[in-house]
């Protein structure tokens, strides 16, 4: 099994509002998760204006270290820009693959946000 996961933070220094995932077993996509998370701080402006989270919608949402349990049981765990995901979140048991890291061994030279790899290979 391979657990795809994501996540959504309050700007570059982490504080995390969501966090999702899908599994992938046998080339099927099953087990979708998605938490909207209260951050241990402030959304920036710039964080919001890209993920359209606001203060109000996670107000009320449980703490990180309460839904991260939910998102154990994947020997491996998939994301891109796992570095980043690695930082912000608490430690998950296992190993991790990176799609970015892949990307630029697969594609050399292309722009590495996930809408620019969708686009230019026609995804």
């Amino acid at each position: 099994m391979l657990r795809i996961i994501d996540t959504e933070t309050c700007g570059l220094q982490g504080g995390i509002v969501e966090i999702a995932s899908v599994d992938v077993i046998d080339g099927n996509i099953v087990n979708p998760m998605s938490h909207l998370i209260r951050p241990d701080r402030p959304i920036t402006p710039q964080a919001m204006a890209i993920h359209r989270i606001t203060e109000a919608m996670v107000a009320d949402k449980p703490w990180i270290e309460d839904v991260i349990p939910l998102y154990y049981g994947s020997e491996w765990y998939v994301a891109h820009n796992a570095s980043f995901d690695r930082r912000v979140l608490p430690e998950l048991p296992g190993e991790w693959i990176c799609t970015m890291k892949l990307s630029r061994r697969l594609w050399p030279g292309i722009k590495y946000s996930n809408m620019a790899l969708y686009k230019s290979r026609k995804l």
